[in-house]
């Protein structure tokens, strides 16, 4: 029966998991290619067609025209998927419309010779007819492997989005809206702010009865928050729903949480 992730531990233990690609999007995705095939091969009969007919060719130049498309049509069978796995990485267009992928069973890109095994063997998947060898073996496979997948020690994953770093700090960003400023200083790595944006802030909130409630204090308040989230590396966005009081009392809750982390530094010293 289908195993629907794989899990591979790297050298370095890192664990790094799989979603296997079952019958039901495989087919989804090679119905997208035979449409492709479909429509380079019509192509191909029409030029030839048209080379053909436009043309007072000699028998023997028609048979030659004629050998050479047929030639085509049966290097396409495995030339497509050859072709483009082998420079998509383990994608063809209706794999990649799906968001699939063929890797070697440990995980890692398929190799120019795995491609070309794992294809050659759909001249045996395809017995008797409409893959029905592949479509079987793929039912009885844990990592739902058609025959070529078995020769060529390879299987079919869903792909993995890759993801920027900016995105991944996004991720970190908290909708104020409804968490207190309080709470979601627990989960802020206030450590990483550094001792002279520390002592600026606790000494805006000294000051700060000098500046009174107008755009002065605003504009300093998101200036050191600013900073705040650039030095704990998140999206520094998410304080921006706070009025200027909730902004001031923010960055007041950050002082006391790095006031208490300097007091656990000193007592443990």
């Amino acid at each position: 029966m289908l195993e629907e992730n794989f899990q591979l531990d790297t050298p370095e233990n890192v664990q790094i998991d799989y979603e296997v690609a079952g019958i039901g999007s495989r087919f989804l995705a090679t119905l997208i290619d035979q449409a492709w095939l479909l429509l380079i091969r019509g192509l191909i009969l029409l030029i030839g067609g048209s080379i053909f007919f436009a043309f007072d060719l000699e028998d023997e130049t028609g048979i030659i025209i004629a050998s050479i498309g047929l030639l085509l049509f049966f290097l396409l069978g495995w030339g497509y998927y050859i072709f483009f796995e082998i420079n998509w990485n383990g994608q063809t267009p209706g794999k990649r419309q799906i968001g699939l992928r063929v890797v070697k069973i440990n995980g890692l890109p398929v190799s120019a010779s795995e491609v070309i095994i794992r294809n050659l063997m759909r001249a045996i998947d395809v017995i008797p007819s409409a893959y029905g060898a592949g479509l079987i073996s793929m039912f009885f496979t844990k990592k739902s492997q058609r025959l070529g997948d078995l020769a060529a020690g390879t299987f079919v994953i869903f792909e993995q989005t890759e993801v920027s770093l900016s995105e991944v700090k996004n991720r970190n960003r908290v909708d104020l809206r409804f968490v207190t400023p309080t709470e979601r200083v627990l989960d802020m790595p206030v450590e990483k702010i550094r001792p002279e944006l520390h002592d600026m802030a606790e000494d805006f909130l000294a000051r700060s009865k000098d500046l009174g409630e107008g755009q002065a204090r605003k504009m300093v308040s998101d200036q050191l928050l600013s900073q705040m989230y650039t030095q704990m590396e998140l999206g520094n966005d998410e304080y921006i729903v706070l009025s200027t009081a909730m902004k001031f009392d923010f960055i007041r809750q950050i002082c006391v949480r790095l006031r208490e982390l300097e007091a656990d530094t000193k007592n443990t010293a």
